[in-house]
């Protein structure tokens, strides 16, 4: 059962990271839509307002200029996601390992211990020496 959840609880941990990296790819290619149709737009100009040629030309400059921004930020949010995804994953995986490192120490201190244990018991006359080699052996075998 709690192999089952630690499981669940590896595979939740991917699918938010997973999540995350496609979520911030997505908001960079709408604002990079964005900043296309920007880019594109022609200042609003329509055919009874031509006679401030001046006014929609400044205008549709001034669009292009946040539809290049908006581009440039569109851009970079793609490539920070491709980092950040690229960093939380290989962090995901150092902490995997730092945790199996930290249970197999632990493992190996309680063995440890246990043999000290036995080895009291059985200096104690507590247990026979044939229960403490057969008993020792197991440790052993464990670890």
């Amino acid at each position: 059962m709690k192999k089952e959840k630690k499981k669940d609880n590896k595979k939740d941990s991917l699918k938010l990271i997973r999540g995350n990296f496609l979520g911030l790819i997505l908001i960079g290619i709408i604002v990079i839509c964005v900043g296309v149709g920007f880019a594109n737009s022609d200042g609003g100009a329509s055919s009874w307002v031509r006679q401030n040629s001046s006014r929609i030309r400044a205008q549709k400059e001034e669009d292009q200029k946040i539809g290049i921004i908006c581009m440039v930020s569109g851009v970079a949010l793609i490539l920070f996601s491709g980092f950040y995804y690229d960093h939380a994953k290989s962090k995901y995986k150092r902490d995997l390992e730092m945790m199996e490192a930290i249970k197999e120490s632990n493992k190996t201190e309680n063995e440890a211990d246990k043999l000290k244990q036995l080895k009291e018991m059985y200096d104690s006359k507590l247990i026979t020496e044939e229960e403490y080699e057969k008993k020792k052996k197991e440790i052993l075998d464990k670890m």
